[in-house]
């Protein structure tokens, strides 16, 4: 066993244990002078240091049984092997290390051993020398003091509120709803497990009403507040964001900035129809306009194609050639077309106009204001209306901030007041019904435009804005009224007519909604040409997939492989659609 060498002699060698106590014994010697038991043990020093194992062996119990007279070895006994005091080796080690000497006590040996089987008398002795339970002995030492007092009736309660300062009963506690009298009375009585004067009934309705008054306060305070904090909160958002952003574009060396509004300028080139009949035709600018007239819009679109390919620097054909594009549901083509007007005529208020309402459709909503501030700016009657002047439309951001949609729409609104009754500018109340169209603001936007269209009765654009303001602010029945107005002005009105068909789509009107589809869809192939061309870019990918959607709904799954193939021809045959 690992601890045997410890305490056996291995070969005749020396007990370490005995050797260990060697050291310490001739250590002992130093501190105590030569008194008694020092000079005993330097004694057993020198046996314990020769080579007979056996005499000292003998001496070493010897020593054992004089420092440890309790214990007594008869003839008959025989005590417990041990080589050492080891209470006395700690006690030594703590005075050489002048600590103060702590009394140990041993108890796991006491009285004489009578045990004939040695292992039987080292179990006995430790069971009968077993420590006291500590906690017990602790109890007697501090009796006095821990000595539990019981307390009856409502003494405690007493001497509790007696070392409460009067300010807290006589402030704190005092309300209108609460006797100060009748609290203390509670306190007392609740050693006793009841309370003075306030039965379990009571307290229970107490409690709920307590928790009802609770709870109404909290839904007021909810009702009240919840509106002012969600408005304070998007306030401070969109304030915040917008800081952001000006304060990274205030940074004119950030390389980021820099590079984004070199790089980001969409809509810069205008993409021409690969195919068109009509690109040797020289007087393309005039038939064009017959061709609009006429609400012919896919044709007269390639004719100002042509004339912008055979004069660039013209900026009434580029004007003609947005204003078609838009009205034939090809946004983004119209705002390149109309960009190209504006760097020839910066101020050419009907392109600003037109652009404007073309950024509102693409989202993109900081450039729509800034379209109608440059309206007002070049607009000599209400020009002097504008404080900060913008020089030119930017790309660093579509994002529209309220301080900068309050601003344009304060100014059309001084605008709108310069002229009232007859005189009304329908141009103004077409800005202000965009501006509202952009904050989700239908109703005035509604107004707007109807008193618009009331100035200007013939104009089909305006009935159409007035039809999807009325559509947006889910008045479809009404929407299709000022559709059909509009169309009744310009029957090749591709954008209208797709407008009055998604209308048709939420008053479930599926087999109307696939007429109108239809017929925009066959409007804008007629602009292909004399030669027939299928080029699928003439034609509104948005028609197309309204168109299916349509169909889907009219729960026509045998259309799906016409549709998606394009079959035109196909379709309008099915539902007897033609357009002459």
């Amino acid at each position: 066993m690992a601890t045997r060498g410890l305490l056996e002699g291995d070969c005749g060698g020396q007990n370490p244990l005995t050797q260990l106590r060697s050291h310490y014994t001739k250590e002992r010697t130093r501190l105590e002078d030569g008194v008694g038991r020092g000079v005993h043990r330097i004694q057993h020093h020198g046996q314990m240091s020769g080579f007979s194992h056996q005499g000292s062996a003998d001496n070493f119990v010897q020593e054992f049984l004089h420092e440890n007279p309790q214990i007594s070895v008869g003839p008959s006994h025989q005590a417990m092997p041990n080589t050492f005091n080891m209470g006395s080796l700690l006690q030594g080690i703590r005075q050489a290390e002048n600590l103060e000497a702590i009394p140990m006590q041993h108890n796991l040996v006491q009285g004489t051993l009578h045990q004939p089987n040695l292992a039987d008398a080292w179990v006995g002795d430790f069971i009968k020398g077993k420590p006291r339970d500590w906690s017990q002995e602790f109890l007697e030492n501090n009796a006095p003091s821990l000595q539990y007092q019981s307390v009856n009736g409502g003494e405690w309660a007493d001497d509790f509120l007696s070392t409460i300062p009067s300010q807290v009963t006589d402030q704190t506690l005092t309300n209108q709803d609460i006797d100060p009298e009748e609290y203390r009375q509670f306190v007392e009585g609740l050693s006793k497990n009841k309370t003075a004067g306030v039965s379990e009934e009571k307290l229970q309705e107490a409690s709920s009403l307590m928790v009802d008054e609770f709870l109404a306060q909290t839904r007021s305070h909810r009702e009240n507040n919840i509106q002012v904090t969600d408005d304070a909160y998007k306030q401070d958002f969109w304030k915040n964001l917008e800081a952001e952003w000006q304060d990274l574009e205030s940074e004119e060396n950030h390389p980021w900035v820099q590079e984004f509004t070199k790089s980001y300028q969409p809509f810069q080139e205008y993409s021409f129809q690969e195919e068109n009949a009509a690109k040797d035709n020289l007087n393309a600018l005039e038939e064009g306009k017959k061709k609009l007239k006429d609400g012919d819009i896919p044709s007269a679109v390639l004719l100002f194609e042509s004339a912008v390919q055979q004069n660039p620097e013209l900026p009434e054909a580029w004007l003609l050639l947005g204003k078609s594009q838009a009205q034939n549901e090809q946004d983004s083509k119209a705002i390149a077309a109309l960009k190209q007007c504006l760097n020839l005529e910066p101020g050419n208020l009907e392109a600003l106009m037109s652009i404007a309402v073309s950024f509102t459709n693409e989202s993109y909503q900081k450039q729509a204001c800034d379209s109608l501030q440059l309206w007002l700016e070049h607009n000599q009657e209400y020009s002097h209306l504008v404080d900060n002047k913008i020089s030119n439309l930017d790309f660093k951001s579509s994002f529209m901030s309220q301080d900068l949609h309050s601003k344009v729409t304060n100014m059309y609104i001084q605008a709108a007041r310069l002229r009232t009754g007859a005189n009304l500018d329908p141009d103004v109340q077409a800005g202000l019904g965009v501006l509202f169209n952009l904050s989700s603001d239908y109703e005035k936007a509604i107004d707007c435009f109807r008193a618009a269209v009331s100035s200007a009765p013939n104009d089909p654009l305006l009935w159409n804005r007035l039809g999807a303001t009325l559509a947006n602010g889910n008045n479809s029945e009404e929407a299709v009224a000022a559709y059909h107005s509009a169309l009744r002005q310009n029957p090749g009105f591709v954008r209208c007519r797709y407008n009055l068909g998604i209308s048709c789509i939420n008053l479930k009107a599926y087999d109307s909604a696939v007429e109108h589809f239809l017929t925009a869809l066959n409007f804008q192939a007629t602009g292909r040409g004399p030669a027939g061309s299928d080029t699928s870019s003439t034609m509104s990918e948005t028609v197309w997939s309204s168109l299916r959607l349509a169909l889907s709904l009219m729960n026509r799954p045998d259309l799906k492989e016409l549709a998606d193939r394009r079959n035109l021809s196909e379709l309008s045959n099915i539902f007897n659609i033609s357009v002459q």
